[in-house]
């Protein structure tokens, strides 16, 4: 005989969107409960796929959710645009030519010089910033590792609580169906014993009439 699932198949949690309409949503007891085959069948044929779990989050902004989007359609970004880099010659021989073509000297000039610029600052400043940059992220590393031990403890606190919990109510359970088995056998013994003395109570003879 199979053993009992501890579970309880009807009861649904939550509201019923996204990937879970129209699923079986089962409240089980993980840590006594046997995957059945009935159950790895059940998963195995489910249409839930790891992508419906980003379904369900919130909309990021229009940016994210292009990029996203064309992530997932294959595509490529697109490439820097240059041009505005470039110092082409007057397109002819009139003032306005030759005057717009030398203010864009003047500002690719301007640009050249505010890079020598940064990199100068870089090179005179760069390494002491970037030396206390990465202390700074040294310190969040260790920030962020702390709340991760304080994290993975609770879990593991809940975790055990809820193996505790289904430990007691699985042995409640079983308490509960063996007395049920025990009363189910006495009640069929109460019942055929019922129906062998209606059989005997028939078989006597009718008592005589006045």
């Amino acid at each position: 005989m199979p053993p009992e699932v501890l579970a309880l198949p009807e009861t649904a949690q939550g509201e019923e969107r996204g990937w879970r309409r129209g699923q079986d949503i089962i409240d089980a007891l993980p840590y006594i409960d046997e995957l059945t085959p009935e159950y790895r069948a059940a998963l195995s044929t489910s249409s839930k796929k790891p992508s419906d779990y980003l379904a369900e989050l919130p909309p990021e902004g229009s940016f994210v959710a292009d990029l996203l989007e064309r992530v997932q359609r294959g595509g490529k970004s697109e490439a820097l645009d240059v041009q505005r880099y470039d110092l082409p010659a007057p397109e002819d021989e009139s003032v306005e030519a030759w005057q717009g073509a030398l203010n864009n000297a003047h500002s690719q000039l301007e640009h050249q010089y505010t890079r020598l610029l940064n990199l100068e600052l870089l090179v005179k400043f760069g390494p002491d910033s970037w030396r206390a940059r990465n202390d700074a992220l040294a310190t969040l590393v260790e920030g962020l590792k702390a709340e991760l031990k304080v994290v993975e403890e609770r879990t593991e606190q809940v975790n055990r609580r809820r193996k505790l919990m289904q430990l007691s109510a699985g042995e409640h359970l079983a308490q509960l169906q063996e007395q049920y088995r025990l009363l189910a056998a006495k009640n069929r013994e109460i019942r055929a014993a019922c129906d062998s003395l209606e059989a005997s109570a028939a078989e006597l003879p009718s008592a005589p009439q006045n």
